[in-house]
């Protein structure tokens, strides 16, 4: 589980983990309906939005973590990547 803060880098953090998954961004974007360039802008945006959302949470009491889902990818190692 990698519990995220205002401050985690998510692009960097997305990158990491679907390379640690396995994953090009051909089948990321193939996954998300989404274009491979969409999914590079992602992994290279600045956190924005999401890092308000996840300071909101934490503003209310709460961690807000990502759990590794069964059977997708390549899953290896436990805690924040690098």
């Amino acid at each position: 589980m990698i519990t995220l803060t205002a401050r985690s880098k998510l692009g960097p953090l997305m990158r990491t983990l679907r390379q640690r998954s396995g994953l090009s961004l051909n089948q990321v974007a193939a996954r998300t309906h989404l274009s491979r360039s969409a999914i590079s802008k992602r992994e290279h945006a600045r956190p924005g939005y999401v890092a308000a959302l996840v300071d909101h949470f934490h503003a209310l009491g709460y961690d807000v973590a990502l759990v590794p889902t069964r059977g997708v990818g390549r899953q290896t190692g436990t805690g924040w990547p690098g």
